[in-house]
C-alpha cells in the first residue's frame, strides 16, 4: 500500500452531514431550552434559519476537509463557534444579537474553499 494509498480513508458519503448537525445542535438546542415559550411557528423558523445560516455553511467546510484529523478540527471549530453564537444570541439584550450566527458562514466559506484549494493542490502532487 503506498503512502497516498494509506491517506485515502475515505469516510461513507453520510458522515459529513451528520457531522454538519453538532455545530447546528450547539446552536439551536440552547436557543430552544431557553426560549421555554416558544410556540411552534419560532421553532419552525429557528430550524429553518439555522439550516441555512448553520448546517449547509458546515457541511461544506466538513465536505471539504480530509477524513481524520482534519474533519475532527473543523467540526469541533465549528462546534465551538455555534454554541458561542448561541451564548451571545442567548445573553444579550439587544435586538441585533441574532447577527452572531453569521460568524459561522463567514468562518466556513472561506475555510470550505481554502479546504478544497489544498485538496486539490496535494492531490495533483500525488
Amino acid at each position: 500500500m503506498s503512502a497516498s494509498e494509506s491517506r485515502a480513508v475515505e469516510s461513507p458519503w453520510w458522515s459529513p452531514i451528520v457531522q454538519s448537525l453538532l455545530p447546528t445542535a450547539a446552536f439551536v438546542a440552547p436557543t430552544l431550552i431557553a426560549d421555554a415559550w416558544a410556540d411552534d411557528q419560532t421553532i419552525g423558523g429557528i430550524l429553518l434559519f439555522s439550516l441555512g445560516f448553520i448546517t449547509i455553511p458546515a457541511l461544506l467546510a466538513i465536505a471539504a476537509a480530509r477524513p481524520g484529523r482534519t474533519r475532527a478540527a473543523v467540526v469541533g471549530v465549528l462546534t465551538l463557534l455555534a454554541g458561542a453564537a448561541a451564548a451571545v444570541v442567548l445573553t444579550s439584550n439587544d435586538a441585533q444579537a441574532g447577527i452572531a450566527v453569521v460568524w459561522i458562514p463567514v468562518i466556513a466559506l472561506p475555510l470550505a474553499l481554502l479546504l478544497f484549494v489544498v485538496r486539490i493542490a496535494t492531490r495533483r502532487r500525488d
